[in-house]
């Protein structure tokens, strides 16, 4: 976030902290601390949109009975300060919760829930409304798409990624499969997750990757169906293509024509620049 000038850094830890660091102002080669809040005693998860900051994790201890909480900070002048806690949302630990706009979230984790919370409305079990059996386990990540508010993509363990309507929440509109390899036999053979899918195109496709897997695959919002399912030039080690993570997208801008891909692989951050067709 900025403000006055100053250039502000937000942090999140296992440990249940939310940290406000002033990067232009230094003390010791060190970015200044302006804030820090306690709310969870286990974080997984963070997003911040206009200074509205939610957490998800495991409650604090003097919290009511609950295994999963979403709580809810304000970013000002003072620093942060805690405005909601959600405490009956999910019964198992919150992994991913993330904003539509300043007035929706939706949040998941160690079930196959997806739950949506109007935060004008009274907090409730359940939500405002929830996206039930979203996949074939827990939900690791979720991202709203750019192009259509009632549009959420979700990832788990498992390897599909799927695409729901939220005015439609008994059904799966689309399911994103054929983007995972499988490990050397000696580590065991199993097909391996997906992590981080993204929307690209400015909503059009969701990209995907695998782990163990060379293929980026891309997939229209529209009708499901696979664009491209291209082999990334990655150099292979001694176990085969060892795959990779979409990590973030990357905008055009006035200093770059096309949108970029961030991919993780192994200890390395890649760019990659798709390049699009109709969908």
């Amino acid at each position: 976030g900025a403000g006055r000038g100053a250039t502000l850094l937000l942090t999140a830890s296992n440990n249940g902290d939310i940290c406000v660091w002033d990067v232009n102002q230094a003390e010791r080669g060190r970015p200044r601390a302006a804030g820090q809040l306690t709310t969870l005693e286990k974080t997984w998860c963070m997003h911040e949109l206009g200074g509205h900051v939610l957490t998800g994790g495991v409650p604090l201890k003097t919290a009511s009975a609950g295994r999963g909480a979403v709580v809810l900070s304000e970013l000002g002048g003072t620093g942060l300060k805690t405005v909601q806690s959600y405490l009956s949302l999910h019964e198992h630990t919150v992994r991913t919760v993330q904003w539509r706009d300043q007035n929706l979230f939706a949040s998941a984790g160690c079930s196959d829930d997806i739950v949506l919370v109007d935060r004008r409305q009274p907090d409730r079990a359940g939500g405002s409304c929830t996206i039930a059996h979203a996949g074939a386990g827990p939900v690791h990540a979720l991202r709203w798409s750019p192009a259509d508010e009632h549009i959420v993509l979700s990832n788990g363990a498992d390897t599909a990624a799927r695409l729901h309507d939220i005015r439609r929440p008994q059904s799966v509109l689309h399911e994103f499969r054929g983007h995972t390899g499988f490990l050397a036999p000696k580590l065991g053979g199993q097909q391996k997750s997906i992590h981080q899918p993204t929307f690209c195109d400015g909503g059009a496709a969701v990209c995907v990757m695998g782990d163990c897997s060379d293929v980026l695959s891309m997939y229209s919002t529209r009708t499901g169906l696979a664009l491209s399912r291209g082999q990334v030039d990655w150099k292979q080690g001694g176990l085969g293509p060892m795959g990779g993570t979409t990590m973030a997208l990357v905008p055009r801008s006035d200093a770059q024509a096309h949108e970029t891909l961030l991919v993780a692989h192994a200890s390395k951050i890649s760019p990659f620049c798709p390049v699009y067709g109709g969908a």
